[in-house]
């Protein structure tokens, strides 16, 4: 059964009321890399028939508009509703976070 690789999307041939397209991963190495970079499936290597849906793909992307989304331009990359991966940069204090405006300090404050 085809289906859609991006994790999270549940779009297939056997069930798509929205017609979506699916296509394969390009054979060009540069444009196969960014698709399994939008994907971000650890140690996933696809098989010769994956694919991604055309919901996952801007309009731009199809050299015909409207409702005929059968090929995609060259070059196309994945953007739209792919699985996001939020990674911490550092651990900080949640102080950082906080809209708190200082407090002005005065003499009367000071022991």
């Amino acid at each position: 059964m085809v289906t859609c690789a991006v994790p999270g999307c549940n779009s297939s041939k056997k069930e798509n009321p929205q017609k979506y397209t699916f296509h394969i991963f390009p054979k060009s190495i540069d444009v196969r890399q960014k698709w399994l970079k939008m994907v971000d499936r650890k140690d996933w290597v696809p098989k010769r028939n994956s694919t991604i849906c055309s919901k996952h793909f801007e309009s731009k992307c199809f050299p015909y508009r409207g409702s005929q989304r059968k090929k995609l331009c060259s070059g196309s990359v994945p953007t739209l509703f792919m699985p996001v991966v939020l990674k911490p940069i550092r651990k900080a204090s949640t102080y950082i976070y906080r809209n708190i405006s200082p407090v002005p300090c005065t003499s009367a404050d000071v022991p």
